[in-house]
């Protein structure tokens, strides 16, 4: 390797490091807009591990439900559904979610509630 590529890979690593640093502080920026959003809604999340990707509302025949979906704080392993489902249950969840899902994420689920505008 030249001296000329070795610039350019140190400066290409340079430029990618700094490009990090800014979507490190961006999504620091968008959890820290989440939690004010909860503070002002007055909602807690389910547990403080726990964070929020996605909320829907959903009409079902004559009723609304609120789905909030999840990321778990385990090991991004699909070998661990066990783990998964543990979790949940020393939180007291199971009885709330309706899906657990391995994916790129990791482990989510959806926690699921009757609703009423």
């Amino acid at each position: 390797m030249t001296e000329s590529e070795y610039q350019k890979y140190q400066n290409r690593i340079s430029e990618l490091e700094a490009e990090i640093e800014i979507l490190e502080r961006r999504l620091h920026g968008h959890r820290e807009a989440v939690a004010r959003w909860r503070r002002k809604a007055n909602v807690d999340p389910p547990s403080e591990d726990m964070e929020l990707f996605r909320v829907e509302i959903l009409r079902q025949h004559d009723f609304w439900n609120h789905r909030e979906y999840y990321t778990l704080p385990i090991e991004k392993s699909p070998d661990l559904a066990v783990e998964a489902w543990v979790w949940l249950m020393e939180r007291d969840l199971v009885t709330e979610s309706i899906k657990i899902q391995f994916d790129k994420r990791g482990w989510w689920v959806i926690l699921e509630k009757n609703w009423r505008p």
